[in-house]
This record gives C-alpha cells, sequence and structure tokens, in this order.
C-alpha cells in the first residue's frame, strides 16, 4: 500500500468573506469552510511535498546541500488542469486532481541527456520521463507532465492547509530527474576512465600478439640452427603454451567482465600495475633461460600464465 505523504504551511491571511470552520464533538458542522483545489497555499505546500522529498532522496546518494538545492530550483514545476473530484459536503476537505508539470531548463535538459546517453540506460532524457510517466509537452519544448492526485483541508482556525498526496512522492521521480544532472560528471568520467582502461588492454593485448609473432619469426631463424627433431618439439611446446596463455587471459578478462562498475573503478590502477609488473617479471624470468629464444618465450609464458591465474583468483573473491 503506497504511505500518503501530508505536508502543512501557513496560509496567511483568508478572506474574511469566508465563514469560520465550527466544530461539534469533533465533527465538521455543515458550515464547515473549505479551500478550493487551486487555493495557492495548498499547491505552494504540494509543491514543497515534492521538493522536499527530493532532497532528502539525493541527500541519501550523498550529493552535497547546495548542489541539489540549486539544482532543484532549476526545475520549474507547477500544476494546470486543476479541478475538483470530490468535495464532501460534511467535511472541509476537497479531493483533487491536476497536471503536474516540469519544465527543464535547455542547461539542465542537455546535462540529463548527456548522462543518460553515456550511462546507456536511456536513449535520452525524453526517455528517461516517458518511463517515468511523463509525457512531452506539444506547446513547449523541454517541459513534460503527469496526473497528480492530492487533497488540501484547511485547519479549524484557517490558519493552515494541510496538502497530501494520493501516492509517494517518489512516484513523480522528481528526486531521479535531478539525480541525472547531478551525476553527469561522474558518469563521464568513469566512461572515459573504463574507455582509457578498454583501449589499454586492446593495447597489451595487440603488443603480446605482435611479441609472439616476433618471437616466432626469431624462434624460426634458431631453429633452422637445431635439429628437426629439437626444432619439432619446440615449435610444439611453443603451440601448446600460447594457446594455454591465451586461455588464462580470456578467464581473467571474464572475471574483469563479472565485476560491477564500482569494483572495476576501484581496482582500475591496481590492475594496471599488476599488469606491468607482470610482465616484467616474466620478461626477466625468461631472459635467464639458456637456451633458443623460442625456449625463453615459453619460459615468459608459462610465468605470465601461472600469475595471470593467481589474479584471477584475487579478482574472483570481489565477485
Amino acid at each position: 500500500m503506497t504511505t500518503k505523504t501530508t505536508r502543512l504551511l501557513s496560509v496567511g491571511t483568508l478572506s474574511m468573506g469566508l465563514l469560520l470552520t465550527a466544530c461539534d464533538g469533533g465533527n465538521i458542522t455543515s458550515k464547515a469552510k473549505k479551500v478550493d483545489c487551486s487555493n495557492e497555499v495548498g499547491l505552494s505546500a504540494l509543491k514543497d511535498l515534492i521538493i522536499h522529498d527530493a532532497e532528502r532522496q539525493l541527500k541519501a546518494e550523498s550529493f552535497s546541500t547546495p548542489a541539489i538545492r540549486a539544482t532543484l530550483e532549476k526545475l520549474n514545476i507547477s500544476f494546470t488542469e486543476i479541478r475538483t473530484s470530490y468535495a464532501d459536503p460534511n467535511s472541509t476537505k476537497v479531493a483533487c486532481e491536476a497536471s503536474l508539470n516540469i519544465s527543464l531548463p535547455t542547461d539542465l535538459y542537455n546535462d540529463i541527456n548527456e548522462a543518460v546517453k553515456v550511462s546507456g540506460a536511456f536513449k535520452d532524457t525524453d526517455d528517461l520521463l516517458e518511463v517515468s510517466n511523463y509525457q512531452s509537452s506539444a506547446q513547449a519544448a523541454n517541459v513534460f507532465y503527469t496526473n497528480i492526485s492530492y487533497s488540501l483541508q484547511p485547519t479549524d482556525d484557517d490558519k493552515q492547509v494541510f496538502a497530501k498526496m494520493d501516492d509517494s512522492p517518489e512516484e513523480y521521480a522528481v528526486g531521479a530527474i535531478a539525480s541525472w544532472a547531478l551525476s553527469k560528471d561522474n558518469i563521464i568520467k568513469s566512461a572515459k576512465e573504463e574507455q582509457r582502461y578498454q583501449e589499454q588492454l586492446a593495447n597489451e593485448e595487440k603488443e603480446a600478439e605482435e611479441t609472439i609473432k616476433e618471437t616466432a619469426k626469431e624462434s624460426a631463424k634458431l631453429d633452422r640452427q637445431l635439429t628437426q627433431a629439437q626444432a619439432d618439439k619446440q615449435k610444439a611446446e611453443l603451440a601448446k603454451t600460447q594457446k594455454e596463455y591465451k586461455e588464462a587471459v580470456a578467464v581473467i578478462n571474464k572475471t574483469w567482465e563479472k565485476l560491477d562498475k564500482e569494483t572495476q573503478s576501484d581496482l582500475k590502477d591496481e590492475q594496471i600495475a599488476v599488469n606491468k609488473e607482470r610482465e616484467a617479471r616474466c620478461k626477466k624470468s625468461a631472459l635467464e633461460v639458456e637456451g633458443s629464444a623460442t625456449e625463453q618465450e615459453i619460459e615468459r609464458l608459462n610465468c605470465a600464465i601461472g600469475e595471470l591465474y593467481e589474479r584471477n583468483s584475487e579478482l574472483e573473491g570481489y565477485l
């Protein structure tokens, strides 16, 4: 069941021509005064309900209060097509419906647009709003609307008005919309870091392939100095080791892809350092082998295979 939310604001000065609310044994009399659904103070209370709930959500996401308020102030929230859905003659409460309109200034619209596109979560800002049950206005650019149900009720002393929403404020996604704008810079930063990391992985794989090819050429040259039997044996062992190395690389890449984005971001610099250290150690180990270039390459690859599986076990601990 959806929890209803209430906000109370002072009415201020009401028209002296309105009858004062009278109470009898806790029951509103037939002369009870009502406010209409377009009451400015009531609508202001309704808007505050939405804004304050959005601010609560955004604080929970660790955005700074100044940034939250600056962003929410840019959201032009208004109510149109206001109508009374039910007015109980024995109560001061009036049930209402209206169109909740959100007008996004161009800079905020573009920030949200860039954030959702880069993240891949939505096609664009319009898609985000559509998923949040908003429709795009045909009369104005970057204006979106949805239906809202609420009730207004003055206190008996006519000094305050209660505004109550039939649905939770979260249903109207104002906090979620603002969150995308506030997250834009971090989303773009993370995307660039991921791109750089993927490029580095691609370069490392390319370098490894080139090393394998170069080693194969050198090996072919040196193998001609060996007996045919020795050459065949070393070539077969090299081919087997190269296959095992590629399998090890595939295993650790698959494990990396299973990690969530936050963990990948946290481990990115560490993983780059691990890769560099592994290459350095294994090249040193290969040079210590007194033999042909083929034998040295076999040693380098075996060294890398062992360390790749060891690192893979460490990464699996983050799953």
